[in-house]
This record gives structure tokens, sequence and C-alpha cells, in this order.
């Protein structure tokens, strides 16, 4: 299995990065818009979001519309031994730079309560909620801690797939939106 999941993470690695600028920004705004249609349905008080990376979907907007709103956001900053720490953001701006090409709020205003929404990176996904991340399980643990969240994916059309390998310990996702 995990031979099948690295041939599956390096082609949409792949299919991502052939994305052009004007493509990624295309369908970005597309999955902002229906974020921020879900946001109106769900009304979160507290958002546990990634903060985009090389050529993941960018939600920025989305995160920063919410920041307008006085939604609490908080985003992880990844830290050693498949452990997250959980920041708030205090500005849209004030983002520092981490592991594995990663940004977080900057500061240390460590959040401990628990988010009504998370948002969730991913380089795979399919209808069942199922999801392929990057290989390291910081998500899958964060997930499984958090299981009163709504937990959402965002993706390109093309990381939509029939079916995503998994394991045991993987936790599905309430919804995946695609752009």
């Amino acid at each position: 299995m995990k031979e099948e999941k690295d041939i599956l993470r390096k082609k949409m690695g792949e299919m991502r990065n052939a994305l052009s600028d004007s493509q990624r920004k295309e369908h970005s705004q597309i999955v902002c818009h229906k974020l921020a249609e879900l946001s109106k349905k769900l009304n979160p008080r507290i958002i546990h979001t990634f903060i985009p990376m090389s050529s993941e979907l960018d939600v920025f907007p989305f995160i920063i519309a919410e920041f307008e709103k006085d939604t609490t956001i908080v985003a992880p900053q990844t830290l050693k031994g498949r452990e997250l720490k959980h920041l708030r953001l205090i500005s849209p701006a004030a983002l520092e730079s981490g592991r594995f090409g990663t940004q977080h709020p900057a500061g240390d205003e460590v959040f401990n309560g628990k988010p009504d929404l998370i948002l969730v990176p991913g380089l795979a996904f399919d209808q069942r909620g199922s999801r392929l991340g990057y290989g390291a399980g910081y998500y899958d643990i964060f997930l499984a801690q958090n299981p009163q969240a709504f937990k959402l994916g965002v993706c390109y059309p093309f990381q939509l797939v029939d079916e995503v390998p998994i394991e045991p310990h993987d936790v599905q996702l309430d919804q995946i939106i695609v752009g």
C-alpha cells in the first residue's frame, strides 16, 4: 500500500506543479467562493486552516475574509515528532516560515480550544471523504483528536480520484470542495 500511495503522491504533486499561475488562481477563486458559501451555512466561530504553500490551492482570500469577520483563525506550526502546534492568527500579514516549506502564524499565541471547522490540505481525495496527505501523519492525528469539528478538504478537479488507498488510522473528511 505504501508504494501505491507514493505513486499517487508523486503523480498529484507533478500535476499540481504543472498548473499555470492563471489556472491555479482560477481554481482557487472557485474554492474560496464555495468556502464562503459553506461558511455562511456552518457559521464557524473557530476555523483551523492550513496556510497554502507552493502549488496548493490558495485559500488565503477566504482566510482573510473570515479573519475580517472576527472569526478566530488558527493554523498549525509543524514540529518534529509528528506534532502540530496550533497558533492563533493575529494578522494575515504576520506569518513565519516553518518546516517543509510551510508557513504559520507569527508569534506564540497558542490555541488550545476546539475548532468548529478544519480546512485540510492533501494531495488526493475521493467521494467517500478519504484523503491522501503528504505522508507524515500530522493531520491524521489532529483530525482524530477533533471528532466534533467539520472536516473539509479542498482540491483541484484532478485531485478528486476514484479511490484513495486508506489505512485504519485514516480519518474520513465530512466534505470535499473541488475548484
